[in-house]
């Protein structure tokens, strides 16, 4: 009786042992240990991409504490108030849309930049995977 064992990727990508002829096994196992690091590896950058990339946009928008002001309820403005006092027009929008916006302020560069990069080791998050591709865009 010939000895078999194959190898193959998980659903989570761990590697797994089965059975297959054995010739084959060496080949299987590098082939899946390969298919293993590209994904770890673009995942990984992807995040590092994306980290940068939240962290780039922040620098060019306009700092300070973002809230939302105006006359009409139903046409508030996001403001940004700077250190100094002084404020400077962000957006306008409808309430629902204002308020997502001062919420998505740049203050939440720092700590999303830095759970991206957190996120960019194994075993990776997917839900960090999946932000860092809508960043992509």
């Amino acid at each position: 009786m010939s000895r078999t064992r194959t190898t193959g990727l998980t659903a989570r990508g761990a590697l797994s042992l089965t059975r297959q002829p054995e010739g084959r096994r060496s080949a299987g196992l590098l082939r899946a240990v390969l298919q293993t690091a590209a994904v770890e590896d673009s995942d990984v950058g992807l995040l590092r991409a994306a980290a940068d990339r939240v962290e780039n946009l922040a620098a060019r928008a306009t700092d300070g504490t973002w809230t939302t002001r105006g006359l009409l309820a139903s046409r508030p403005e996001v403001v940004a108030v700077r250190e100094d006092g002084g404020t400077e027009h962000v957006a306008e929008a409808r309430a629902r849309s204002a308020e997502w916006i001062t919420a998505l302020s740049p203050a939440i560069a720092g700590p999303l930049a830095g759970w991206l990069r957190a996120a960019a080791r194994e075993p990776v998050d997917p839900h960090a995977v999946a932000l860092a591709r809508l960043l992509a865009g």
